[in-house]
């Protein structure tokens, strides 16, 4: 996303996406407002393609980001665009954390309900 694109309504690219998200605070999810597929995930048309909410986020708010990765959550909330959840990596790499995050939960609820009883 070189420069400063318009699109035909004369926004720009960064003012017509932010628009399309509910900014909260820093730490907390911002959930895209606009299409999300059947996956669960926000899209943003760019001029004649879709792309995914998070990556365009990602994109938006970094410099260097490799070309051949993905925009991976920290959060797991699929509609989220918050850039400080949002990281670049592999598709390895997002496997290797929601598995490390699904790990982490199950390890949480056994002590919850270790000490319930």
């Amino acid at each position: 996303m070189q420069g400063e694109r318009t699109d035909l309504q004369g926004k720009s690219i960064e003012e017509r996406f932010w628009s399309k998200v509910d900014i909260k605070g820093l730490n907390e999810c911002w959930p895209w407002k606009g299409y999300i597929n059947p996956s669960g995930y926000g899209l943003f048309r760019y001029y004649d393609r879709y792309i995914g909410a998070h990556k365009i986020a990602l994109i938006l708010s970094k410099e260097n980001i490799p070309e051949d990765s993905i925009a991976c959550h920290k959060c797991d909330n699929r509609k989220c665009c918050n850039p400080n959840h949002i990281y670049p990596g592999t598709n390895s790499d997002n496997q290797r954390d929601r598995y490390e995050r699904i790990k982490t939960k199950r390890r949480s609820m056994c002590i919850e309900v270790n000490l319930v009883t």
